[in-house]
């Protein structure tokens, strides 16, 4: 048996209960768990991830597949909308159109927010060129589970920055980013 090859960064969000749901992928696959507030890891019956975060409800949005799913800790989920399709991103009901390429979840109690990115960073060229496109999706709640969709513009310090390096829904349902400077 060979050590497990941790080279991929292992990504982990707050349950807001005082624990942690985490997902890695090592040589071996991919798997997600939730870190007991007293360090005990247990494997969750959901798909592995990389693209997640745990909303105010504990509820786990990820992506997957490409599709935006949404489940809970006893494994289970549903796919909620596809992130392509035929037909352009359209706002509505969420499923009624494709989503686009998400890069980042923030999960809160009513709103998730869904960061689109498109394009890529070239970091083979002095400088480095970006040609990174990005909006933000915004899924409201309406009623008991039912989701509408928007699409937001984006601040300009948002857009001309090279990498987004994580999102977080605060407990009003506000979104806070955190950017990296550009290279």
């Amino acid at each position: 048996d060979s050590p497990p090859d941790y080279a991929t960064p292992l990504r982990l969000r707050a349950d807001r209960a005082g624990g942690f749901v985490v997902s890695h992928h090592t040589a071996a696959g991919g798997a997600m768990f939730w870190v007991a507030p007293g360090g005990d890891k247990v494997p969750l019956s959901l798909p592995y991830a990389p693209t997640f975060d745990v909303a105010a409800d504990g509820r786990i949005w990820f992506v997957r597949n490409g599709m935006l799913s949404v489940g809970t800790k006893d494994g289970a989920f549903t796919n909620l909308a596809p992130e392509s399709g035929p037909q352009s991103p359209a706002d509505g009901p969420l499923g009624s159109s494709p989503l686009g390429p998400i890069g980042l979840i923030a999960a809160g109690r009513d709103k998730v927010y869904l960061l689109i990115e498109s394009g890529a960073v070239n970091l083979g060229v002095q400088p480095p060129a970006s040609s990174v496109a990005r909006s933000l999706r915004v899924l409201t709640r309406v009623g008991q589970d039912g989701w509408t969709v928007r699409t937001v513009s984006l601040p300009a310090d948002v857009q001309a920055v090279d990498v987004v390096s994580a999102m977080r829904a605060g407990p009003g349902d506000e979104l806070l980013i955190l950017l990296n400077q550009p290279f």
